[in-house]
């Protein structure tokens, strides 16, 4: 559980969250977040977005775990010969 942080409402508003919490949450500038009265304050959460991804945003989301393989070890299965030859 994440350790509870004082923050100060500014003038206009606004509320700053610390870059560690923000790091700890993954949020980023940008996000929209929405804020729910509850009995003892607020719930503060991330929207997730709807929109379509690009594919730039995919970059690196799986990653895999331990020892890559390489393509010739992937693509083995697959005799490429074979699969122009059906009719």
């Amino acid at each position: 559980m994440l350790e509870p942080e004082t923050v100060y409402l500014s003038d206009t508003g606004q509320l700053s969250i610390s870059q560690k919490l923000r790091n700890q949450l993954e949020w980023k500038s940008g996000m929209k977040l929405a804020i729910i009265l509850v009995d003892k304050g607020l719930l503060v959460k991330p929207i997730p977005s709807k929109g379509k991804h690009r594919l730039e945003s995919l970059r690196g989301f799986f990653k895999p775990e331990g020892i890559p393989i390489s393509d010739e070890v992937l693509f083995a299965p697959v005799d490429y010969n074979e699969s122009k030859n059906i009719t």
